[in-house]
Protein backbone atom coordinates (compact mmCIF):
# COMPACT_ATOMS: atom_id res chain seq x y z
CA UNK A 1 0.00 0.00 0.00
CA UNK A 2 1.44 3.38 -0.92
CA UNK A 3 2.15 5.91 1.82
CA UNK A 4 -0.46 8.27 0.38
CA UNK A 5 -3.14 5.60 0.54
CA UNK A 6 -2.04 4.59 4.04
CA UNK A 7 -2.38 8.19 5.23
CA UNK A 8 -5.95 8.28 3.93
CA UNK A 9 -6.64 4.97 5.65
CA UNK A 10 -5.48 6.36 9.02
CA UNK A 11 -7.54 9.52 8.50
CA UNK A 12 -10.61 7.32 8.08
CA UNK A 13 -9.87 5.56 11.37
CA UNK A 14 -9.74 8.87 13.21
CA UNK A 15 -13.17 9.90 11.94
CA UNK A 16 -14.93 6.55 12.48
CA UNK A 17 -13.75 5.06 15.77
CA UNK A 18 -16.11 6.76 18.23
CA UNK A 19 -18.95 5.68 20.51
CA UNK A 20 -21.55 4.69 17.91
CA UNK A 21 -23.84 1.76 18.70
CA UNK A 22 -21.33 0.56 21.30
CA UNK A 23 -21.70 3.92 23.03
CA UNK A 24 -25.46 3.44 23.16
CA UNK A 25 -24.99 0.01 24.75
CA UNK A 26 -22.58 1.56 27.24
CA UNK A 27 -25.37 3.80 28.49
CA UNK A 28 -27.61 0.76 29.11
CA UNK A 29 -24.63 -0.86 30.87
CA UNK A 30 -24.31 2.26 33.01
CA UNK A 31 -27.97 2.05 34.02
CA UNK A 32 -27.62 -1.56 35.16
CA UNK A 33 -24.49 -0.60 37.13
CA UNK A 34 -26.43 2.31 38.68
CA UNK A 35 -29.18 -0.07 39.82
CA UNK A 36 -26.63 -2.49 41.25
CA UNK A 37 -24.91 0.34 43.11
CA UNK A 38 -28.36 1.15 44.53
CA UNK A 39 -28.17 -2.12 46.48
CA UNK A 40 -25.48 -0.50 48.63
CA UNK A 41 -26.09 1.85 51.54
CA UNK A 42 -26.65 5.39 50.27
CA UNK A 43 -23.46 6.60 51.93
CA UNK A 44 -21.46 4.15 49.82
CA UNK A 45 -23.11 4.84 46.47
CA UNK A 46 -21.03 6.51 43.74
CA UNK A 47 -23.04 6.16 40.51
CA UNK A 48 -25.60 8.72 39.38
CA UNK A 49 -23.69 11.63 40.92
CA UNK A 50 -23.00 14.69 38.75
CA UNK A 51 -20.29 17.26 39.34
CA UNK A 52 -21.99 20.63 39.79
CA UNK A 53 -18.99 22.60 38.52
CA UNK A 54 -16.27 20.98 36.48
CA UNK A 55 -13.09 23.01 35.98
CA UNK A 56 -11.73 22.06 32.55
CA UNK A 57 -8.41 23.80 33.17
CA UNK A 58 -7.75 22.02 36.48
CA UNK A 59 -9.57 18.89 35.29
CA UNK A 60 -11.41 18.44 38.56
CA UNK A 61 -14.72 19.11 40.31
CA UNK A 62 -14.63 22.40 42.20
CA UNK A 63 -16.85 24.03 44.81
CA UNK A 64 -19.88 25.98 43.59
CA UNK A 65 -21.11 28.32 46.30
CA UNK A 66 -22.43 26.48 49.37
CA UNK A 67 -23.40 23.39 47.39
CA UNK A 68 -21.71 20.01 47.69
CA UNK A 69 -19.35 19.08 44.87
CA UNK A 70 -21.57 16.23 43.68
CA UNK A 71 -25.35 16.04 43.18
CA UNK A 72 -27.19 12.73 43.12
CA UNK A 73 -29.67 11.93 40.36
CA UNK A 74 -33.15 12.62 41.73
CA UNK A 75 -35.93 10.50 40.32
CA UNK A 76 -39.34 9.18 41.30
CA UNK A 77 -38.70 5.48 41.89
CA UNK A 78 -39.20 4.12 45.41
CA UNK A 79 -38.70 5.82 48.76
CA UNK A 80 -35.09 6.69 47.87
CA UNK A 81 -36.26 8.58 44.76
CA UNK A 82 -34.05 6.56 42.42
CA UNK A 83 -33.79 7.49 38.76
CA UNK A 84 -35.20 5.79 35.70
CA UNK A 85 -32.82 5.14 32.82
CA UNK A 86 -33.83 8.29 30.93
CA UNK A 87 -33.61 10.39 34.09
CA UNK A 88 -30.09 9.05 34.66
CA UNK A 89 -29.07 9.76 31.07
CA UNK A 90 -30.43 13.27 31.44
CA UNK A 91 -27.27 13.87 33.51
CA UNK A 92 -25.23 13.18 30.39
CA UNK A 93 -27.24 15.55 28.19
CA UNK A 94 -29.43 15.26 25.09
CA UNK A 95 -31.94 12.92 26.76
CA UNK A 96 -35.07 14.22 28.43
CA UNK A 97 -36.21 12.49 31.65
CA UNK A 98 -39.47 11.46 29.95
CA UNK A 99 -38.10 10.40 26.56
CA UNK A 100 -39.51 7.00 25.54
CA UNK A 101 -36.36 4.99 24.84
CA UNK A 102 -36.54 1.84 26.96
CA UNK A 103 -37.86 -1.24 25.15
CA UNK A 104 -38.38 -4.98 25.56
CA UNK A 105 -36.76 -7.69 23.42
CA UNK A 106 -39.43 -7.21 20.73
CA UNK A 107 -38.69 -3.50 20.55
CA UNK A 108 -41.96 -2.54 22.24
CA UNK A 109 -41.93 0.45 24.64
CA UNK A 110 -41.62 -0.29 28.35
CA UNK A 111 -42.75 1.89 31.27
CA UNK A 112 -40.16 4.60 31.97
CA UNK A 113 -39.57 3.23 35.48
CA UNK A 114 -38.65 -0.26 34.24
CA UNK A 115 -35.67 -1.92 35.88
CA UNK A 116 -35.21 -4.36 33.00
CA UNK A 117 -34.78 -2.69 29.59
CA UNK A 118 -33.61 -5.02 26.83
CA UNK A 119 -29.97 -4.04 26.16
CA UNK A 120 -29.98 -4.41 22.38
CA UNK A 121 -33.38 -2.90 21.56
CA UNK A 122 -32.95 -0.05 24.03
CA UNK A 123 -29.48 0.67 22.61
CA UNK A 124 -30.97 0.76 19.11
CA UNK A 125 -33.48 3.37 20.30
CA UNK A 126 -30.71 5.37 21.95
CA UNK A 127 -28.59 5.24 18.80
CA UNK A 128 -31.46 6.60 16.71
CA UNK A 129 -32.19 9.25 19.32
CA UNK A 130 -28.61 10.55 19.46
CA UNK A 131 -28.31 10.41 15.67
CA UNK A 132 -31.17 12.87 15.18
CA UNK A 133 -29.90 15.59 12.79
CA UNK A 134 -31.81 18.13 14.90
CA UNK A 135 -28.90 17.96 17.35
CA UNK A 136 -26.06 20.37 16.66
CA UNK A 137 -23.60 17.47 16.84
CA UNK A 138 -25.56 14.26 16.15
CA UNK A 139 -24.11 10.89 17.01
CA UNK A 140 -23.16 8.87 20.08
CA UNK A 141 -19.95 9.94 21.78
CA UNK A 142 -18.17 8.71 24.91
CA UNK A 143 -19.73 10.53 27.85
CA UNK A 144 -17.82 12.56 30.46
CA UNK A 145 -17.58 10.37 33.61
CA UNK A 146 -17.78 13.37 35.96
CA UNK A 147 -21.39 13.79 34.85
CA UNK A 148 -22.48 10.50 36.36
CA UNK A 149 -19.74 9.12 38.64
CA UNK A 150 -18.75 10.58 42.01
CA UNK A 151 -15.03 11.43 41.88
CA UNK A 152 -15.15 10.75 38.15
CA UNK A 153 -12.89 12.70 35.81
CA UNK A 154 -12.60 13.07 32.03
CA UNK A 155 -10.86 9.68 31.80
CA UNK A 156 -13.33 7.27 30.19
CA UNK A 157 -11.18 4.16 30.60
CA UNK A 158 -10.67 4.85 34.30
CA UNK A 159 -14.45 5.22 34.67
CA UNK A 160 -15.05 1.83 33.03
CA UNK A 161 -12.70 0.24 35.55
CA UNK A 162 -14.29 2.05 38.52
CA UNK A 163 -17.84 1.16 37.45
CA UNK A 164 -16.98 -2.51 36.92
CA UNK A 165 -15.26 -2.57 40.32
CA UNK A 166 -18.41 -1.16 41.96
CA UNK A 167 -20.45 -3.98 40.43
CA UNK A 168 -17.95 -6.69 41.37
CA UNK A 169 -17.67 -5.45 44.97
CA UNK A 170 -21.45 -5.13 45.32
CA UNK A 171 -21.88 -8.68 44.05
CA UNK A 172 -19.66 -9.97 46.85
CA UNK A 173 -21.45 -7.85 49.46
CA UNK A 174 -25.04 -8.78 48.55
CA UNK A 175 -24.22 -12.48 48.26
CA UNK A 176 -22.46 -12.46 51.61
CA UNK A 177 -25.38 -10.63 53.22
CA UNK A 178 -27.86 -13.16 51.76
CA UNK A 179 -25.73 -16.10 52.90
CA UNK A 180 -25.43 -14.73 56.44
CA UNK A 181 -29.20 -14.29 56.53
CA UNK A 182 -29.66 -17.85 55.30
CA UNK A 183 -31.60 -16.64 52.27
CA UNK A 184 -31.09 -17.09 48.53
CA UNK A 185 -30.28 -14.07 46.39
CA UNK A 186 -33.49 -12.50 45.13
CA UNK A 187 -34.35 -13.17 41.48
CA UNK A 188 -34.57 -9.44 40.71
CA UNK A 189 -31.05 -8.94 42.04
CA UNK A 190 -29.72 -11.92 40.06
CA UNK A 191 -31.32 -10.42 36.95
CA UNK A 192 -29.47 -7.12 37.41
CA UNK A 193 -26.10 -8.86 37.45
CA UNK A 194 -27.09 -11.09 34.53
CA UNK A 195 -28.19 -8.09 32.44
CA UNK A 196 -25.01 -6.22 33.33
CA UNK A 197 -22.91 -9.14 32.07
CA UNK A 198 -25.04 -9.52 28.93
CA UNK A 199 -24.72 -5.83 28.09
CA UNK A 200 -20.96 -5.89 28.74
CA UNK A 201 -20.60 -8.83 26.34
CA UNK A 202 -22.53 -6.96 23.64
CA UNK A 203 -20.35 -3.87 24.15
CA UNK A 204 -17.17 -5.88 23.80
CA UNK A 205 -18.41 -7.39 20.54
CA UNK A 206 -19.54 -4.01 19.18
CA UNK A 207 -16.25 -2.32 20.03
CA UNK A 208 -14.19 -5.13 18.50
CA UNK A 209 -16.51 -5.21 15.47
CA UNK A 210 -16.16 -1.47 14.84
CA UNK A 211 -12.40 -1.72 15.19
CA UNK A 212 -12.06 -4.89 13.12
CA UNK A 213 -12.16 -3.63 9.50
CA UNK A 214 -9.29 -1.21 10.12
CA UNK A 215 -7.23 -3.77 12.01
CA UNK A 216 -7.80 -6.33 9.24
CA UNK A 217 -6.76 -3.85 6.53
CA UNK A 218 -3.64 -2.88 8.46
CA UNK A 219 -2.72 -6.52 9.14
CA UNK A 220 -3.15 -7.44 5.47
CA UNK A 221 -1.10 -4.42 4.41
CA UNK A 222 1.75 -5.52 6.68
CA UNK A 223 1.61 -9.31 6.34
CA UNK A 224 0.78 -9.94 2.68
CA UNK A 225 4.22 -8.76 1.48
CA UNK A 226 5.56 -11.59 3.69
CA UNK A 227 3.30 -14.06 1.89
CA UNK A 228 1.02 -14.52 4.89
CA UNK A 229 -2.76 -14.72 4.63
CA UNK A 230 -4.63 -13.01 7.44
CA UNK A 231 -7.22 -15.29 9.05
CA UNK A 232 -10.54 -13.74 10.00
CA UNK A 233 -12.76 -14.29 13.04
CA UNK A 234 -16.50 -13.68 12.55
CA UNK A 235 -18.05 -12.18 15.67
CA UNK A 236 -21.38 -12.98 17.32
CA UNK A 237 -23.57 -11.23 16.33
CA UNK A 238 -21.89 -10.98 12.91
CA UNK A 239 -23.61 -7.75 11.81
CA UNK A 240 -24.07 -4.33 13.41
CA UNK A 241 -27.78 -4.20 14.49
CA UNK A 242 -28.14 -0.54 13.49
CA UNK A 243 -26.29 -0.84 10.17
CA UNK A 244 -26.73 -4.07 8.21
CA UNK A 245 -23.94 -3.07 5.81
CA UNK A 246 -21.32 -3.38 8.54
CA UNK A 247 -20.11 -6.91 9.20
CA UNK A 248 -18.45 -7.49 12.53
CA UNK A 249 -15.18 -9.38 12.20
CA UNK A 250 -11.58 -9.07 13.32
CA UNK A 251 -8.13 -10.62 12.92
CA UNK A 252 -7.70 -14.13 14.31
CA UNK A 253 -4.05 -13.75 15.29
CA UNK A 254 -3.59 -17.28 16.64
CA UNK A 255 -5.09 -18.90 13.56
CA UNK A 256 -2.99 -16.63 11.34
CA UNK A 257 0.15 -17.82 13.16
CA UNK A 258 -0.91 -21.49 12.95
CA UNK A 259 -1.64 -21.30 9.22
CA UNK A 260 1.61 -19.45 8.49
CA UNK A 261 3.68 -22.01 10.38
CA UNK A 262 1.82 -24.85 8.65
CA UNK A 263 2.54 -23.20 5.27
CA UNK A 264 6.24 -23.11 6.08
CA UNK A 265 6.53 -19.32 6.37
CA UNK A 266 8.69 -19.62 9.48
CA UNK A 267 8.85 -20.94 13.01
CA UNK A 268 6.16 -20.13 15.58
CA UNK A 269 8.56 -17.75 17.32
CA UNK A 270 9.24 -15.93 14.04
CA UNK A 271 5.54 -15.67 13.23
CA UNK A 272 4.68 -14.40 16.72
CA UNK A 273 7.34 -11.72 16.30
CA UNK A 274 5.91 -10.78 12.90
CA UNK A 275 2.38 -10.49 14.35
CA UNK A 276 3.71 -8.26 17.14
CA UNK A 277 5.40 -6.06 14.53
CA UNK A 278 2.13 -5.81 12.58
CA UNK A 279 0.34 -4.61 15.71
CA UNK A 280 3.10 -2.14 16.53
CA UNK A 281 2.94 -0.78 12.97
CA UNK A 282 -0.79 -0.14 13.43
CA UNK A 283 -0.88 1.17 16.99
CA UNK A 284 2.53 2.64 17.79
CA UNK A 285 4.71 3.79 14.89
CA UNK A 286 5.89 2.62 11.44
CA UNK A 287 8.08 -0.44 11.99
CA UNK A 288 10.11 0.39 8.89
CA UNK A 289 11.29 3.59 10.56
CA UNK A 290 9.80 5.99 8.01
CA UNK A 291 8.63 9.39 9.22
CA UNK A 292 4.89 9.47 9.75
CA UNK A 293 2.72 12.50 9.08
CA UNK A 294 0.95 14.35 11.87
CA UNK A 295 -2.37 13.00 10.55
CA UNK A 296 -1.11 9.42 10.74
CA UNK A 297 0.22 10.00 14.25
CA UNK A 298 -3.13 11.34 15.49
CA UNK A 299 -4.99 8.46 13.84
CA UNK A 300 -2.67 5.91 15.44
CA UNK A 301 -3.35 7.54 18.80
CA UNK A 302 -7.08 7.21 18.09
CA UNK A 303 -6.70 3.53 17.20
CA UNK A 304 -4.64 2.90 20.34
CA UNK A 305 -7.24 4.68 22.49
CA UNK A 306 -9.98 2.52 20.99
CA UNK A 307 -7.96 -0.64 21.70
CA UNK A 308 -7.53 0.56 25.30
CA UNK A 309 -11.31 0.91 25.65
CA UNK A 310 -11.77 -2.59 24.20
CA UNK A 311 -9.31 -3.94 26.76
CA UNK A 312 -11.12 -2.11 29.58
CA UNK A 313 -14.48 -3.61 28.60
CA UNK A 314 -12.89 -7.04 28.15
CA UNK A 315 -11.54 -6.84 31.69
CA UNK A 316 -14.91 -5.55 32.91
CA UNK A 317 -16.65 -8.48 31.26
CA UNK A 318 -14.31 -10.96 32.94
CA UNK A 319 -15.33 -9.44 36.29
CA UNK A 320 -19.02 -9.43 35.32
CA UNK A 321 -18.97 -13.14 34.47
CA UNK A 322 -17.92 -13.79 38.05
CA UNK A 323 -20.97 -11.90 39.32
CA UNK A 324 -23.67 -14.13 37.80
Amino acid sequence: MQVKILAGFFLLIASVLAGGYAGALERVWLFYAYQIDGLNDKSLQTLGYRCLKWDHAQKKCVKKGKNDLWKACEGKIGPDKRCSMTALLNHLGRVGPNDQLVADSAGKPLPLDTADPDPQKTAENLYKHYSDPAFKYPGVKDYEPYRVLKDGTEDYVSAIEKISDVVAKTSVEVRLKAALAGKPLEDATKKLFSRFEETNRLIKTARIGDHGPYLIAAAENYLKPHGIDVQIEILDPPVNPVDGTKNWKTVDWEKTIDMAVEAGKGTREQMEKLMDDAKKDFYDAPVDGRTETEQEKKAREKALKHRTVITAFTNAHNKAVGCI
